[in-house]
């Protein structure tokens, strides 16, 4: 059975690649949503990474209310924060 995978036009990966991308992220656009989940806050990735957006100016919402075992609700409320929070991206 043939499988299809739609990935982004640039992967940045390896060590020190947050902050090597930060020039790519940065032109996606002004505000980002920032989809994650408490463990991922927790262990303090998204601290690392609104620290290289505060850096680049790129404003963004954080909808940390998703878990590994995402709902259609909880898709439903991601959307509804990037429209009420006016993010771009």
């Amino acid at each position: 059975m043939a499988r299809e995978f739609l990935a982004p036009k640039k992967i940045v990966n390896g060590e020190g690649a947050l902050a090597d991308a930060a020039s790519s992220i940065a032109g996606c656009g002004s505000k980002a949503l920032i989809v994650t989940d408490f463990v991922m806050k927790k262990l303090g990735n998204l601290q690392m990474l609104t620290e290289v957006l505060d850096a680049s100016g790129v404003q963004y919402s954080v909808y940390d209310e998703v878990n590994s075992e995402p709902t259609d609700s909880m898709v439903y409320e991601g959307v509804k924060r990037f429209d009420s929070e006016r993010c771009n991206f």
